[in-house]
C-alpha cells in the first residue's frame, strides 16, 4: 500500500517538475535568444511534444530548438538534458529547426495555451515574436514525410538521438560509481 502511495507521489512531483519546466520553455522571449522582437512574426524557438500513450498511462517527451543553437529534452517520467546546443551538429539541427519552422508559419494557428501532449499525435508548438502558433501532426504523416512538418520532426530526431546517448552514458557512469 505504502510503496504505491509514495510512488504516485513521487509521479507527481515529477510531472510537476515538467510542468514548471515547460512554463519556463514558453516564458523564453526572442532577445533571450538573439533575436530582436521588433521583427514580427519571427521564429525564435520551436518545442515538439511527443506522446507515447500507454495502456496504463501516457508519458511524453518535450524537445526545444532556439535560434542560438540551444536544444534540451525533458520528458514526463523526470529525465531530461539541457545545453545540447553545446555540440555543433546540435546547435546547426536547432538552427536550422528554426530555419524550417519560419517557413512553415502558414501551416499553424495562434495559441494562448499550451497544454501538454496526451494523445498519439505530436504537437509543435513556435514561439515567435508575435505569441505562439501550433501545429499538430500524426505521428504516421511525420515519419512518412506526409506532413509538412516531417523535416522538423526528423531534426528534433536526431537532437533526441544525441540526449539519449548522453543520458545513456550518465546512467552507466551512476550505475559504475563514477
Amino acid at each position: 500500500m505504502f510503496n504505491k502511495l509514495f510512488s504516485k507521489n513521487a509521479e507527481i512531483e515529477v510531472f510537476a517538475q515538467y510542468l514548471k519546466w515547460r512554463s519556463v520553455i514558453f516564458a523564453v522571449k526572442g532577445e533571450m535568444v538573439g533575436v530582436s522582437s521588433k521583427q514580427p512574426g519571427q521564429v525564435y524557438g520551436v518545442v515538439a511534444d511527443i506522446a507515447f500513450p500507454d495502456p496504463e498511462k501516457t508519458f511524453a517527451v518535450s524537445l526545444t530548438a532556439f535560434a542560438s543553437g540551444e536544444a534540451s529534452l525533458k520528458s514526463t517520467f523526470g529525465s531530461g538534458i539541457t545545453g545540447l546546443g553545446g555540440k555543433e551538429e546540435i546547435s546547426l539541427q536547432a538552427k536550422n529547426i528554426i530555419l524550417e519552422a519560419q517557413n512553415l508559419l502558414n501551416k499553424t494557428k495562434v495559441v494562448k495555451e499550451f497544454p501538454a501532449v496526451s494523445s498519439k499525435n505530436v504537437f509543435f508548438y513556435l514561439l515567435t515574436t508575435s505569441g505562439v502558433r501550433y501545429h499538430e501532426a500524426r505521428m504516421k504523416d511525420l515519419t512518412t514525410r506526409k506532413d509538412p512538418f516531417s523535416d522538423v520532426f526528423h531534426r528534433f530526431s536526431a537532437v533526441k538521438h544525441y540526449a539519449d546517448g548522453l543520458m545513456d552514458i550518465n546512467r552507466a557512469n551512476k550505475q559504475a560509481g563514477k
